[in-house]
């Protein structure tokens, strides 16, 4: 199981400002080169004037809620989330709803983690944070398995899974 000790990338664009291919590895050519445009708006769509949705707000104020679970929340001796594995979700569903990901479900773990998961038609995704800082990204399209990673190394596949 890949996990990562990386924090989450951070796509905080502006409209209008320039992307750079560094942003993105997989379409790396040289460093310091603006990227294709047209491509980079396939990936990613920003609007950074927009405020959260009132989806994003409610997923945050559950996400927010689980700081207040006691250990065997579950009755099966469930650990309680991080206070730093609820933040990291947190500013993923931020992240998510300006790039139009729709975020789906989020739940605490049995082991301590936060779930976020996403879907759009048979398109699922969940990714998984962990208190050691690790995440975990599932991609699965009806009942096929499409990729297993971190979020840190594969959030442009996730952009691009979710939105097509």
């Amino acid at each position: 199981m890949p996990v990562s000790n990386n924090s989450i990338l951070d796509f905080e664009f502006k409209t209008g400002s320039s992307v750079w291919l560094a942003d993105f590895p997989s379409l790396e050519g040289t460093k310091n080169t603006m990227a294709n445009t047209t491509k980079i708006m396939h990936l990613l769509y920003w609007n950074s004037s927009s405020p959260l949705s009132n989806a994003a707000k409610q997923f945050i104020s559950k996400l927010k809620s689980f700081e207040s679970l006691e250990p065997n929340w579950d009755t099966y001796g469930a650990l309680t989330p991080s206070a730093h594995a609820i933040s990291r979700a947190v500013e993923l569903v931020r992240k998510a709803d300006r790039n139009l990901l729709p975020v789906y479900f989020v739940a605490p773990g049995p082991n301590g983690e936060v779930v976020v998961e996403f879907r759009r038609g048979h398109k699922e995704a969940a990714v998984y944070f962990r208190d050691d800082n690790s995440t975990e990204l599932v991609l699965n399209e009806g009942n096929d398995f499409v990729l297993e990673g971190t979020l840190e190394h594969n959030y442009e596949d996730l952009l691009t899974f979710i939105n097509e």
